[in-house]
């Protein structure tokens, strides 16, 4: 097989295309870095600069997935995922991943105490997030008291 259209299969697989996935950060610059490292694996991005920004979002659209940051202002990401978790519909489910700078166990127990599936450093490597990210939609299973 043709190296350049063997590599392309790959990357094609290998992609996050068709994902939408809502990324919870107040600081810009990350907002930024995320925007581009998720687009670039071809998934659909949108953007939430607190808490209550992401519950306003996901009232008015769907995702596959979320990447919330721990500490913003007006609402944190530990309440708005125990928010996330209390909506009456299907998006109640989401996948939601845990973003911070904060790599303590006490953190990282009290992100998945609050509904979070998973904890990842904030600056992880572009492939880590990737294989998250696809594990958590590939696992996804209707679960309410997960």
């Amino acid at each position: 097989m043709n190296s350049k259209l063997g590599e392309a299969i790959e990357n094609s697989i290998d992609s996050l295309l068709g994902i939408h996935v809502l990324v919870v950060e107040d600081n810009l610059l990350n907002q930024i870095v995320f925007k581009k490292n998720l687009t670039q694996m071809k998934a659909t991005v949108s953007l939430a600069g607190n808490g209550l920004e992401a519950l306003k979002v996901i009232e008015n659209d769907n995702f596959d997935i979320i990447l919330m940051d721990l500490q913003m202002p007006l609402m944190n990401g530990f309440e708005a995922t125990r928010k996330i978790r209390q909506l009456l519909t299907q998006k109640s489910n989401i996948p939601i991943i845990a973003i911070s700078a904060d790599l303590h166990p006490q953190i990282m127990e009290k992100a998945i105490d609050s509904g979070m599936n998973d904890y990842l450093p904030k600056h992880c490597e572009n492939s880590l997030l990737k294989e998250r990210i696809k594990f958590h939609i590939t696992n996804f299973e209707q679960c309410i008291d997960c």
